[in-house]
């Protein structure tokens, strides 16, 4: 840490912090005829926050291009530059340098105490940071300069604001920027952007990523936890605390318990979070567990299903999510499973009758990756090639590569009608148990 950037710098001319509804300045790097502007403000090159956000940004600037993502800092022009680069670079964004911090203070961008970096939350923020790969480095400018993020429409008004309470106060905008897709939308408030869902993942591999479900996770603002079976350390939560359990892939079967004893565990907390009415989805493997702790049996399946193939939908009953007729799915698995008491089937394909069930409106497995994307493909080839035995149903490297664009973005859109449907279902639940109706061949 460089001693100079705890030295508390000279104050800068600084106007009232913009709130929405207010006109902000005009920024030479904004670009004409742009809908909306997404300006934010770092607290110091090098800031462990300030990496989080350029990520986060860079992420946006890729799936909202309409939106320009500007991004403010005020330490050395060529320390920027290279911590820029070595945080991946600022693909997709605008890059401000404000050294004298005329726009911090224009936007109303300010100075904190001491405790905004040195506090408690700000310390275990930069901690948990640490282990996900993302430091301090590169140090440039002042730590006690605050941070804050400001939405703009077209003609400067202020849509949404935030200042950081705290160094490790690191908002969520891809809510934000969904709140405000169209054309006339009204001012949000900061609570209003608050994280509403809250996901727990249960992961078997450090290296079956959840895909394309990052995206949906990130619009709807959710609290994301993990339970990680591979990591010594793992916990499972209360299932009253959590909203929403993604069930991820791996190469184990659901059988394993005497060699992988946290089965037993993860099944009991899948039964009790499927009793209190908590909404489940489990994937490939993650759907063979689910049915294995609600008393179905897992076995080899007539053939390896390696690739991508066909599934077929059942006719949809009443209360069930309505599947395409015909999808054509990434497949890795063995092993397949009988339909747990009360499930619904959804999908079958040519080699196993139950590809995809429902339980309720709370409860559903699918055998196939919807999630996939071509870089969780690419990890699971770099870690499981040696699944890929000839066989009928088993593709090679280059036929599994060979997926086009539409074949991810069917995925991409089935799997967020999945989540949709299961986070939706939440104000069905009451209903039904008072002997009302329930969806309908929903097709979200």
């Amino acid at each position: 840490m460089d001693v100079i950037g705890l030295r508390k710098p000279p104050e800068q001319p600084l106007s009232a912090p913009l709130q929405p509804g207010d006109s902000a300045p005009y920024l030479a790097a904004m670009e004409p005829d742009r809908p909306r502007y997404l300006v934010a403000f770092l607290r110091h090159v090098g800031c462990p926050f300030a990496e989080a956000t350029v990520r986060q940004l860079r992420w946006l600037a890729g799936q909202y291009p309409e939106v320009q993502c500007i991004l403010v800092s005020h330490g050395d022009g060529a320390v920027r530059a290279r911590w820029l680069e070595k945080v991946g670079g600022a693909a997709g964004l605008t890059v401000v340098d404000d050294p004298d911090r005329e726009f911090y203070g224009a936007f109303g961008v300010g100075y904190s105490g001491a405790g905004h970096f040195l506090g408690l939350r700000s310390l275990l923020g930069v901690v948990g940071l640490w282990f996900k790969g993302v430091r301090n480095r590169s140090a440039s400018g002042t730590r006690w300069q605050k941070s804050a993020t400001f939405l703009l429409d077209a003609s400067r008004t202020v849509l949404w604001s935030h200042t950081a309470a705290h160094a490790a106060d690191v908002p969520r905008l891809a809510p934000v920027l969904e709140r405000f897709k169209g054309e006339a939308t009204p001012m949000m408030t900061e609570s209003e952007a608050s994280p509403r869902l809250r996901v727990r993942l249960l992961e078997h591999t450090p290296y079956e990523g959840i895909g394309n479900i990052e995206r949906w996770l990130l619009q709807h603002d959710a609290r994301i936890e993990r339970t990680r079976f591979y990591a010594d350390d793992w916990s499972l939560p209360d299932p009253e605390a959590v909203d929403l359990v993604i069930v991820m892939g791996g190469p184990m079967s659901a059988n394993d318990e005497t060699a992988l004893p946290w089965l037993k565990a993860e099944k009991a907390f899948l039964r009790e979070a499927v009793d209190r009415g908590v909404a489940v989805l489990g994937i490939c493997l993650g759907a063979q567990v689910i049915a294995s702790a609600l008393g179905a049996r897992v076995y080899a399946a007539p053939q390896a299903e390696i690739g991508w193939f066909d599934v077929q939908s059942v006719p949809a009953t009443t209360g069930s999510i309505k599947l395409p007729s015909r999808l054509r799915v990434l497949h890795w698995h063995g092993e397949t499973f009988e339909l747990p008491p009360g499930a619904i089937r959804l999908a079958s394909s040519e080699v196993c009758d139950n590809q995809a069930f429902q339980i309720g409106t709370r409860v559903i497995g699918l055998q196939f990756h919807l999630e996939a994307t071509p870089h969780s493909l690419a990890s699971m080839l770099e870690h499981e090639a040696g699944d890929l035995v000839p066989g009928p149903f088993v593709q090679g490297a280059e036929a599994l590569q060979a997926a086009s664009d539409d074949d991810y973005r069917r995925g991409a859109k089935l799997m967020a009608e999945v989540l949709n449907y299961l986070t939706r279902a939440r104000s069905t639940v009451a209903d039904t148990a008072a002997g009302g109706s329930i969806l309908e061949n929903n097709q979200v």
